[in-house]
Order: C-alpha cells, then structure tokens, then sequence
C-alpha cells in the first residue's frame, strides 16, 4: 500500500511538472495567452478530484466563423427574430430604431409595450409581492412575458429580445461572429472528448461537433447580449460553470477606464480590449437577450408560476442562477446599450413614467459602445466611414 502511494505521488508530480513544462513553452512560443490568475501550482488539490472539473480559458480562433458567418450576418443576426418591446406612443423611439437598423441591415419586430395600469389581475401570480407598489415594473414584466410567449407560439428555433431603447455598435455583426464561436466552444461537445466540461486546459479553442438548432450553438436557455451590470462566474462559485471563452486585441472593446461600470474581475485578469465569453452572474438590465425555444418556455413558466418579487431582470438572473440545469451566457462588455439621446432627459424612462426634470442633454451617448450606430448614423446614411469614437484610447 505504501508503494502505491509512492508511486502515486511521483506520477502526479511528474505530470505537474511537466504540464508546467508545456505551458511554459507554449506561452514562449506564443501558442497560449496564459491569464495572470493562472497558477499550476494552485491547483494540485484540484487535479486529484476528477468530480469537480476545471474550466479555464479557452483562446478565440477566428476560423470558426466560416461555416456561421451567412447566418449570423443576416437581417435578424443568426437569429429567428427580433422582437423589440416598445410603447406605441414611443414614435421616437420606434423611428430611431428603424433607421439606425437600415443603416446596418438589421430588421426589428415590434411587440407592444405594456403599462402596468393595463396589466389584469387575473395575470398577475398570486404569490406576488410588489405589484402593487411599482405598476413600471409590473408593465415591463408582462411586456417581456408577451414577448417570450410570442417566441412559444411562432414556434421560433430561437429569438432576440430587446427594449426600444438600445444602441450597438456598427460592427455589430463581426462581433457576434466572435461572441458565437465562443458559445459554440462552451457549449458544444467536442469532437475529440464526450463532453465539454470535461477539459482541463487553458489555450486554443478546441474544434466542437457542429450545432444543429442555432449558430450560436445547442443546450443553451438565454444569450444575455445587453445589460447595465454582468459579472464573469468566479472559482468559488460551485453552482456555475468556468469556461470563458477571450478574445483578445478586440479593436470594438473601450479600454478599461472607458468601461461602464468597471468590472475589477476581469480588468485584473486580463490585457486591455479583451472580450470575454462565459456563463452569466448577477445580469441586471434585460436591454437584450437571446432565448431559444427551450429557454422560452423555461422562462415563461417559471415567471408565470413564481411570485412577482422584483423586475424582470432580477428575476431572470435568479432564474439563471438558481434553476436546475438552467443555462445562460453573456459577452462582456456587452454589444447593445442603452442609449441616451440628446434632448430632455425625463424622457429617457418609461418605466416609472419619465423623471419629472427640465434639464436638457446636449448630446447623446451609449456607454461601451466606440462606434455607435445612433451617435454615426448620419455619415452611415451619408456613405461615410471617418466614424465617431465615443472612447478613443
């Protein structure tokens, strides 16, 4: 028994030493972009309990975008449909929002918006607790669920959902060839191994089993692509997945005193314009969010049966979270922002009814965003291509 153990422990210190070995070379070699936080040393207790699987980082290899870039390049950005949820009174928004898609060949679907004054009792959870007191909320909740059921019921493979609001950049669409070869390497299985979470490399992204329902490939619920707030899951947190996929030198990412708000996670772990792809933590703002059939109807049951306990968002990243099985990725920083026009602020809001102020914003902005659409679409209907840079480095 004890020769075993000898044994046993010489083994493991020579695969310890020489993976470190192989890393080392490779990042001379300039084969891997090693994360700082990545440390072999730290992780003998993790490699002799095979239960709990490592993810580390995954490097982005552009020649993933071949066989997607048709689908993700179209009209409803490899999607089955976007729907935007919009206030029909809100002309100005729904305007703002069709020219700046012709301009970038993007086609939104209007689902009404929803105020809470409108909103039937007999449609509200019985277990709710704060319909009552905040009918913004309540209106934004079942504009969203409107929307999802309509992804049920038109039986859509999957869709974008946004809020009328938004911006992007004008590179939207090579940034979402990049965001979905990320997906497709968290989530598809891999050619060569049974199944993803059973890697324990960090490096170039492996070759994955092509997805047969979306390009941003299979098993995932929501696609959280807009927001105000996102975190990157952490090594302690046991009840998500790891696996980032980075995309470094990503000329569409501000440099990290542009970025808002700061996200110290990965502005500590990783050089400036980096991208990352992961599983999302503690989303806040539901500005835009892919779901796939599946997700859909996971998410208007569980809303439809759950308490009303707070807004959609929070609501959505519990779910997210806390659901067996539930699976939601993000990108950071995102690609669709809200975006503040130049104008009266009070009208920036509908939610709780606009911010009753005087005070005027002399020009528009959309934070994270270097080339925004609504900020350029003047020289973009003029054939011109010197665009603004909100965030210069």
């Amino acid at each position: 028994m004890f020769s075993r153990r000898l044994l046993y422990c010489l083994g493991f210190s020579f695969f310890l030493s020489t993976t470190s070995v192989l890393l080392w070379q490779a990042q001379r070699a300039n084969l891997i972009q090693l994360p700082r936080q990545l440390d072999i040393t730290r992780l003998k207790d993790k490699f002799i309990t095979p239960e709990k699987p490592l993810d580390f980082d995954f490097y982005h290899n552009s020649s993933f975008h071949n066989d997607f870039e048709s689908q993700i390049t179209n009209a409803t950005l490899g999607f089955g449909r976007i729907l935007t949820i919009s206030l029909p009174a809100r002309a100005d928004h729904r305007e703002r929002l069709n020219v700046g898609g012709g301009a970038t060949g993007i086609e939104f679907n209007y689902v009404d918006g929803v105020l809470g004054s409108d909103v039937d009792k007999s449609n509200i959870p019985p277990k709710d607790t704060i319909a009552d007191k905040d009918l913004g909320a309540l209106g934004a909740w079942r504009a969203h669920l409107n929307a999802l059921e309509e992804v049920v019921a038109s039986n859509l493979s999957s869709a974008l959902i946004t809020e009328d609001d938004v911006d992007w950049d004008i590179r939207i669409k090579s940034q979402l060839l990049n965001v979905a070869a990320g997906t497709r390497t968290i989530m598809q299985p891999l050619r060569t191994e049974k199944r993803n979470d059973d890697r324990r490399h960090s490096g170039p992204a492996p070759i994955t089993v092509p997805p047969s329902s979306t390009p941003y490939g299979d098993g995932w619920d929501v696609l959280w692509l807009g927001f105000c707030r996102m975190q990157p899951p952490l090594m302690h947190d046991d009840w998500l997945r790891k696996a980032r996929y980075i995309i470094p030198d990503d000329e569409t990412v501000p440099s990290y005193k542009h970025w808002h708000p700061a996200e110290p996670r990965i502005l500590d772990e990783y050089p400036e314009h980096t991208r990352i792809v992961s599983h999302a933590k503690m989303g806040l703002c539901s500005l835009a969010y892919a779901v796939t059939q599946q997700g859909a109807q996971r998410v208007l049951h569980q809303m439809k049966e759950d308490k009303f306990r707070a807004g959609f968002d929070v609501m959505l990243y519990q779910w997210c979270e806390h659901g067996h099985d539930n699976t939601c990725l993000t990108t950071m920083p995102q690609v669709i922002n809200h975006h503040r026009a130049a104008g009266r602020i009070s009208d920036d809001s509908d939610l709780r009814g606009g911010m009753e102020s005087d005070d005027i914003r002399e020009k528009g902005e959309t934070l994270n965003i270097r080339w925004s659409t609504m900020l350029n679409i003047e020289k973009l209907l003029n054939n011109q291509t010197d665009y603004e840079d909100q965030f210069p480095d």
